[in-house]
């Protein structure tokens, strides 16, 4: 024998979470903020009007449920005027046309720099850095085994380190930057795999 179908005319919460796929709290909640009254009760079955009370919770959820207008109900009738208007239209597309053309402009002149050619650039100068900076312990243990005062290697190594620095803050970022996307090569080799 068929099930009957449930009767959608009113839906308790239980149907709502079945419907929706949200929590109980969560549907308790949206519904009291919403303003959302019961339309009846029957023992311990809270009803609520499914016109009212599913709109809401999906709203909630990020979908749209109904019709959007495209003015908002707050602006007066002048301002509907202008938004209707195809001259101020036309004139509003015109002018976000050529903003936007002024930035295409700055980009190719080098006033602005994409934001992924700043990450490679920064990339690339990290990678110079780490390179630089693992490569003194290679180079100096042979010249710090022979010595004995602690002193004197530490002053060894700090000369090392800031020579080292010193040459990272003197690399000028331009040279590590190139339009075609290539600037990797400039930058120069390293001897170690990162890990």
């Amino acid at each position: 024998m068929a099930n009957p179908k449930d009767d959608l005319s009113r839906v308790t919460i239980n149907q709502i979470e079945k419907l929706t796929g949200s929590n109980y709290r969560r549907i308790v909640k949206i519904l009291s903020d919403s303003g959302i009254q019961s339309v009846g009760k029957d023992g311990n079955a809270i009803y609520y009007d499914p016109k009212k009370a599913l709109p809401a919770v999906f709203e909630s959820m990020g979908y749209r449920t109904r019709q959007q207008s495209p003015i908002p109900d707050d602006v007066d009738d002048e301002e509907v005027a202008k938004l209707l208007d195809l001259q101020i239209q036309n004139a509003r597309l015109a002018r976000e046309k050529t903003r936007k053309l002024m930035i295409e402009i700055d980009i190719l002149s080098g006033k602005y720099v994409l934001s992924t050619d700043v990450e490679r650039v920064w990339s690339n100068i990290v990678i110079a850095a780490k390179a630089k900076l693992r490569s003194i312990p290679g180079r100096m243990a042979p010249h710090l085994i022979k010595k004995e005062d602690p002193i004197e290697i530490e002053a060894t190594l700090d000369k090392e380190i800031n020579e080292a620095l010193e040459d990272l803050s003197a690399q000028d970022a331009g040279e590590l930057y190139s339009d075609d996307g290539g600037g990797d090569d400039q930058v120069g080799t390293s001897t170690e795999v990162d890990d």
